[in-house]
């Protein structure tokens, strides 16, 4: 007895870990469905479909009979006598060609709202992956530069390329394994209709396969889950490997690299072998538990009393039944295989969203004196970059700031920026502090131009008016000309519209950070900062071209240049020396002197 009472106990707490398992499943499947943009609609109209069935299949029994005897027995038939009092009601006439045309009606409307619902559901997910992608990236480019210096870029890149797309496919998933579950019932419930006896067996063994399914799904959700990891892994070994191609490729170091891609590689092929038997016995176990049923109706159809009319229709019902029974199961399959994504995606999408820059109210005004006011600045490693930094910025002046490589040059643009903030001191920008200050309305009048130039794989004309939404091309010619690249352009097949390739792979250092230039100044900027702009130049072609940036712009808007190349500063009205964290302002002898 106590070995009895043990077995029962330990039957009941499987099941109600079992029962625990599908409700939670159930709440997901069904709270990501409705992620999907009219999912309500979709379900209704798959529900409708059902309702064209129920009522449409068991018409095929009357109309069976009515081939023997030409009589209609409507007293067992519950659905026919509704049928043919709605027809009366109609004034039609219920003969043997109405019943046969309405059946056909119900059947044909119940497969055509099949395919409007999958298609429907499909258009929706095209448009989520487009929606999620650029909710992806419009958070990335907004979170705080602490957080986005710390993640590794390919992170973004595997989650744009790969999981956006895999987020979408799990809420379509879970919106066809409600669709794909009400056609199941449905048939069912016109088995049910003809023989409850039949359909009662078909609904235990169809509930052992989809345990069965259950418990093997779970397995291919934990290798799925190591899969996405993994591809994230290799993303961003890949990134890196075309960020050092060069390195690379003239040194002969790429055969480790070769070796870890195989490693990678190989790993995720692996989980995808993994997963793909799990599916495929899972899609062999439920056709063949739809299939035996089949076999035991026809086996059985005596004792379970079914002539060959209700015999006809179960097989109807159970043939329509077989591929959407498959399609359960690997619908299921798939969402097990897309849920960590999902999660993870999520994940990612909140964390953005917690890391989001915050800014103050008060919008940037434009020819404002920009102010460091005893300002210190530290990075999270304790290294001490800044200290007690004062310097002004006045409108429309050309500030220089000449310092060491590592001395923080560049920290203080990004303080200016608004990319870190300070421990102390204030900044100010007339006279809003950077505590009150709407940093994006001031980037919007700022133009950056940096020693690390990025260009796009597209044509040079493209590449100068990226980001510009109106650009004469009298505007193009002038900047062009006036940073020196009239006679590159006019060397160029296609002048302008020349490919320029992957970040300018065609052209020289120089030529990029000229490009980089010229765009800068179609923005037609408040602010121009040249952070080593010019370091790829040439020093005769850079004094050339810095001589007619600043004959043309000198005193008509503010340009602060940072440089470690003294020669740059030439033309400025105010020099700064940096050096330990501590910035100092040259006077004329000083400056003469640098």
């Amino acid at each position: 007895m106590a070995l009895l009472k043990l077995a029962i106990d330990g039957l009941y707490m499987v099941a109600r870990h079992l029962m625990n398992r599908t409700s939670s499943l159930l709440g997901s499947i069904f709270s990501i469905a409705r992620q999907m943009p009219g999912a309500s609609l979709l379900v209704v109209l798959q529900l409708l479909s059902g309702v064209a069935s129920i009522l449409g299949l068991p018409l095929l029994v009357p109309v069976l009979k009515m081939l023997d005897n030409k009589t209609i027995g409507i007293g067992d038939d519950p659905i026919l006598h509704y049928l043919i009092n709605a027809a009366n009601f109609l004034g039609i006439q219920p003969s043997f060609s109405n019943i046969l045309i309405l059946m056909a009606v119900l059947v044909i409307s119940s497969i055509l709202l099949d395919v409007l619902v999958v298609l429907l559901g499909q258009y929706r997910q095209y448009q989520l992956v487009s929606d999620k992608s650029l909710g992806l990236l419009d958070g990335y480019l907004h979170v705080r530069w602490s957080w986005m210096m710390k993640h590794h870029s390919g992170e973004m890149n595997h989650a744009l390329y790969n999981e956006a797309a895999a987020w979408s496919d799990a809420v379509f998933q879970s919106l066809r394994l409600i669709v794909t579950s009400i056609q199941v019932v449905s048939y069912l419930l016109v088995a049910y209709y003809v023989s409850w006896q039949g359909a009662l067996a078909a609904t235990i063994i169809l509930s052992l396969l989809l345990l069965i399914n259950l418990l093997l799904s779970q397995q291919i959700k934990k290798i799925s889950y190591k899969k996405n990891l993994k591809q994230k892994e290799f993303v961003e070994l890949v990134q890196t490997v075309q960020q050092n191609r060069k390195f690379l490729k003239s040194s002969l170091l790429h055969s480790p690299l070769i070796i870890q891609f195989t490693n990678m590689v190989g790993k995720i092929v692996q989980y995808a072998k993994d997963m793909a038997w799990r599916t495929q016995v899972q899609r062999g176990w439920a056709q063949s538990g739809v299939f035996m049923v089949l076999i035991a109706l026809l086996a059985f159809h005596k004792q379970l009393g079914l002539g060959y009319a209700e015999l006809i229709v179960l097989m109807a019902a159970f043939a329509r039944m077989l591929p959407q029974i498959t399609a359960l199961s690997s619908e299921y399959a798939a969402f097990a295989t897309k849920l960590p994504v999902y999660e993870a995606l999520n994940s990612r999408l909140m964390t953005l969203e917690a890391q989001k820059e915050e800014f103050g109210s008060e919008q940037y005004v434009p020819g404002s004196k920009i102010q460091f006011e005893n300002v210190s600045f530290s990075y999270e490693n304790g290294q001490k970059v800044l200290r007690d930094v004062n310097f002004e910025m006045p409108p429309n002046q050309t500030v220089a700031i000449v310092g060491g490589s590592g001395q923080g040059k560049s920290t203080i643009l990004d303080l200016l920026l608004g990319l870190w903030r300070p421990q102390s001191g204030v900044i100010r920008y007339g006279l809003i502090s950077h505590h009150s200050l709407d940093y994006g309305s001031l980037r919007s009048r700022v133009a950056y131009v940096s020693q690390e130039t990025t260009l796009f794989d597209g044509s040079l004309y493209d590449n100068l008016v990226v980001g510009i939404e109106k650009a004469s091309k009298e505007d193009v010619h002038n900047v062009i000309d006036l940073v020196q690249l009239t006679g590159m352009v006019a060397g160029l097949p296609n002048g302008l519209e020349a490919l320029i390739g992957e970040n300018g792979v065609r052209l020289s250092g120089g030529q990029r950070q000229r490009i980089a230039l010229a765009r800068a100044l179609l923005i037609k900027p408040d602010l121009l900062i040249l952070d080593e702009a010019t370091s790829a130049l040439d020093m005769s072609t850079e004094e050339e071209i810095l001589k007619a940036v600043f004959q043309r712009l000198h005193h008509r808007m503010t340009i602060l240049i940072v440089t470690h190349r003294t020669a740059t500063v030439e033309n400025a009205d105010i020099v700064y020396m940096l050096k330990d964290g501590n910035l100092k302002l040259l006077n004329y002898a000083e400056k003469r002197k640098v």
